[in-house]
C-alpha cells in the first residue's frame, strides 16, 4: 500500500466529478468505496490496484490522502521494480477508454516536477 497525501499532489484533476465523489462515499458496512485501476510499473507490467481516499482529522482541519491498495500485490510492484525506501518515483495518472490508469516511474536520483503536459497526464511526486 501506498499514501499520496494531498499536498503531494500537483494536479487534483486526474480524477472526474463522478469519481471524485464516489470516492467520499461509504460502502453499507460504512466502509470508505474504492476504484479499481491499472497501475504500470517500470517494467511495463501492468497490475490492477485499488485507489481509495483516507480522510484524516488534523489539527488544521480536515486533510485527505489517497491509498494504492492491497498490500500484497503493492510489496510485489515493490519488490518486481527493486524499489527502495528514499526512491523519487512519480504517479503519471492518463486514461484508456475513459478509465484511469496510473504509470509508475522510477526517477534517478534527482527531483523533477511536472505538471498537467499537452496530453493530458497528471504527474504525482512521492517521496
Amino acid at each position: 500500500m501506498t499514501l499520496i497525501p494531498f499536498t503531494r499532489v500537483r494536479d487534483h484533476g486526474f480524477l472526474t466529478e463522478e469519481e471524485a465523489h464516489f470516492l467520499t462515499t461509504r460502502d453499507r458496512n460504512n466502509k470508505m468505496k474504492f476504484k479499481d485501476v491499472t497501475i504500470i510499473e517500470p517494467s511495463l507490467r501492468r497490475e490492477k490496484v485499488k485507489l481509495s481516499r483516507w480522510d484524516m482529522n488534523k489539527g488544521n482541519g480536515k486533510k485527505y490522502v489517497f491509498q494504492l491498495l492491497n498490500k500484497r500485490k503493492w510489496r510485489h510492484v515493490v519488490e518486481r521494480n527493486r524499489l527502495e525506501p528514499g526512491d523519487v518515483v512519480q504517479l503519471w495518472s492518463f486514461r484508456i477508454d475513459q478509465e484511469l490508469h496510473f504509470a509508475l516511474v522510477k526517477l534517478p536520483g534527482s527531483t523533477i516536477i511536472f505538471r498537467r503536459n499537452e496530453l493530458g497526464m497528471s504527474s504525482l511526486v512521492l517521496n
